[in-house]
């Protein structure tokens, strides 16, 4: 033990973090001061009776709830998206931050089950308080943010190019499939495509299986979520990259077993061929009520 304390303050003193990875750690911090947390409070409060309230909602993460099919505010029904306007029109009385901390959002997950969430957790916004810099709402805490790292990050998501000509979810569109239904039938204008949205493949074990992306058109291999907070982008991003790794590694069987499921025109000729992975687009769509962002 006297030897591996001393190891253990050593690596808690360590900014060897900086290097691997995790610098942006030294850009957030947790606000824990209670005088501070009040001052924020009385902001948020303002902001949420703000018509033109920038406020996002989003599930919290480690619900897991990746595959929500809808949300509800109150008794008035059900919604496909989480959005602050629904919740305004559905409020009773004047939201700030102490009421929402009593009230639940019902959320219907994949099995048609209901479970609840506290509203306050769901909030997302950016805050400015003069004197004392930016911070950031999300999961229920506050978060003071170096304001050089935000300028950064949005620089960073800038540069992502963009794919036009998607369409946004609409009422119309029950479930992701319905969506990637309206997506092919304006993508094949310009050539094949085929929806492999739920036509997974078994690799890497028994059980495990991956689906390979929602829709390909031979160039484009286009993932598809409907956005409601981290949970759903996690997925979809492990999704992404577990598909990527297969489809471009040495060993073949994935892009045989993916092969097999692809109509003839975007069939590979020769699957077991390595291939260049320079002629594929990967396509990130995040889909809402909006036309997605996608990249």
């Amino acid at each position: 033990m006297a030897e591996f304390l001393p190891r253990l303050l050593k690596l808690y003193k360590s900014k060897s973090y900086q290097s691997n990875g995790f610098d942006w750690i030294d850009n957030l911090e947790q606000v824990a001061d209670t005088d501070l947390l009040d001052k924020l409070e009385t902001k948020l409060d303002t902001i949420l009776q703000a018509a033109d309230s920038k406020i996002s909602l989003a599930l919290p993460e480690g619900v897991g709830l990746e595959g929500a099919k809808s949300f509800a505010y109150s008794t008035k029904g059900e919604h496909t998206f989480l959005r602050f306007q629904d919740l305004v029109k559905e409020s009773k009385s004047t939201l700030t931050w102490k009421s929402l901390s009593h009230r639940k959002l019902t959320v219907r997950d994949s099995t048609d089950t209901l479970r609840t969430i506290g509203l306050h957790k769901c909030l997302v916004t950016q805050v400015e308080l003069a004197g004392f810099g930016t911070f950031v709402l999300a999961d229920g805490l506050r978060y003071s943010v170096a304001s050089n790292w935000i300028k950064q990050v949005d620089a960073d998501v800038d540069t992502i190019p963009k794919l036009v000509g998607l369409p946004p979810f609409t009422a119309e569109h029950k479930t992701e499939n319905d969506w990637c239904q309206t997506a092919a039938a304006q993508l094949s204008k310009h050539g094949p495509g085929a929806i492999l949205d739920r036509k997974n493949i078994f690799f890497g074990g028994k059980q495990s299986q991956i689906e390979f992306c929602d829709y390909f058109d031979g160039a484009r291999i286009i993932h598809a979520k409907r956005y409601s907070g981290a949970p759903s982008m996690s997925h979809l991003f492990a999704q992404a990259r577990a598909s990527a790794e297969g489809w471009g590694r040495f060993e073949s069987s994935f892009r045989q077993k993916v092969n097999v499921k692809l109509p003839d025109k975007l069939k590979l000729p020769n699957p077991k061929d390595i291939l260049d992975t320079t002629k594929y687009t990967i396509v990130l769509a995040i889909i809402g009520p909006t036309p997605p962002c996608h990249s």
